[in-house]
């Protein structure tokens, strides 16, 4: 065995011992006692600030769960979390998704909560569409799509949607939404041309003047876009 492939193991022991919060047994082979700090002392501080760092990102990232927590006095599923879902994340945005989806499959009743923290980190981290039409590109073409914005995220929960958006820099939310354009946003999840948007109202039974309204409306609000159509065909 090279020196390198032992680095790597012993490397890689240290990084579960941490994780699992145990001493394994090869470690006291390879790490030198330094009293009057024990191996095992010194592998707790790891531990511990490791923990503690989760707990941290976890409640900047999720700042409705932590006011639940501290509300509720509760901080046995975080704990439980991350027992259970040691970090092998580099990126720890990456461990914030696994939490979203551990919380809305073991505790529904906070997932309305959970993912209305998440789609505001992401959207806000998102960048706007290159491919993004202003009024008088759109005024001037007949060949354009409709779809939401990119920063613009939708989910029902329950009873509960949410829409969450970015508005000039600003990411705002919404819970109460009518049910038509509702349906009209959810419709937009993928590019639609003038025309499907005329076969949408004919199928939905909505007016295709209330849906032309809305449009406007969702674009100056800077919940959808329009962008051409990458068959540049017509459409109108």
């Amino acid at each position: 065995m090279n020196k390198l492939n032992k680095l790597a193991e012993i490397q890689n022991l240290i990084q579960m011992s941490v994780r699992s919060r145990t001493l394994p047994q090869d470690l006291n082979h390879v790490v030198i006692e330094k009293p009057p700090i024990s191996l095992e002392q010194r592998l707790n501080i790891y531990q511990s600030a490791y923990v503690i760092r989760l707990k941290e990102s976890l409640r900047d990232d999720f700042p409705r769960i932590e006011k639940y927590l501290r509300i509720e006095k509760d901080n046995h599923f975080v704990d439980n979390f991350i027992k259970e879902n040691p970090s092998i994340y580099q990126n720890l945005a990456e461990y914030s998704e696994l939490f979203v989806n551990y919380i809305e499959q073991n505790y529904s009743e906070l997932a309305h909560l959970v993912y209305l923290d998440w789609f505001e980190i992401l959207s806000s981290h998102v960048r706007e569409p290159k491919d993004q039409l202003t009024f008088m590109d759109i005024q001037e073409t007949n060949n354009f799509l409709v779809k939401l914005k990119p920063s613009t995220f939708i989910k029902r929960i329950g009873l509960t949607t949410l829409l969450v958006f970015r508005q000039n820099g600003e990411v705002k939310s919404i819970s109460d939404v009518d049910a038509d354009v509702l349906t009209l946003l959810f419709y937009l999840k993928s590019p639609r041309s003038i025309d499907d948007l005329v076969k949408f109202s004919v199928k939905e039974n909505i007016d295709f003047n209330f849906i032309s309204q809305q449009l406007q409306k969702l674009i100056q609000n800077n919940i959808i876009y329009c962008c051409i159509s990458a068959k540049g065909e017509s459409y109108v």
